[in-house]
């Protein structure tokens, strides 16, 4: 027969090996939770960052290929508002995505898939292809805190802030 010491050190021996069991899968599943790299914020599946750099459109794509990431696409309204939420809270105004007509003019985009843009978010009377001091026409889009980030037509010399995104790993 078993003393009560000896059933007492059974049962504490149960108690730890379920627990260290229970850690070990709780810390499993953190390990293998998606996640986005640090600076980074996550929506849905894909990961965010604004750099803090002024640069041009053509700049601003390479920039993102340093953060192993994209210009971004803006795929739909929930991303629009996303998008929108996030860059209040930014200390610039106008913003670079991955919209583009420099291939033919008119035929919107997407520079990283070559995919038309077929949602849209222009602000009022956008796209209006204006043409600057230099000759330049606005073959680029920017979201800008004119209108609530909704999107105009700039000249891809100019330089302004950009948003870069990555799937989660």
């Amino acid at each position: 027969m078993l003393s009560w010491r000896e059933i007492a050190v059974f049962v504490a021996t149960i108690a730890i090996s379920l627990a260290i069991q229970d850690d070990t899968h709780f810390s499993e599943s953190i390990l293998c939770e998606p996640r986005c790299a640090t600076g980074f914020t996550r929506f849905k599946t894909q990961c965010y960052v604004v750099p803090d750099a002024s640069v041009t459109w053509g700049d601003a794509l390479e920039f993102c290929h340093t953060f192993d990431s994209e210009l971004v696409r803006v795929d739909d309204e929930e991303e629009q508002n996303f998008l929108e939420g996030y860059l209040t809270k930014k200390r610039a105004s106008h913003f670079w995505i991955a919209a583009t007509d420099l291939t033919f003019e008119g035929d919107w985009r997407w520079c990283n898939t070559m995919g038309p843009v077929v949602k849209t978010f222009w602000g009022p009377y956008q796209p209006d292809n204006k043409m600057n001091r230099k000759g330049h026409v606005q073959d680029c889009v920017v979201l800008s805190d004119r209108t609530h980030y909704r999107w105009y037509d700039e000249d891809c010399e100019q330089k302004y802030h950009f948003v870069c995104e990555k799937p989660i790993y």
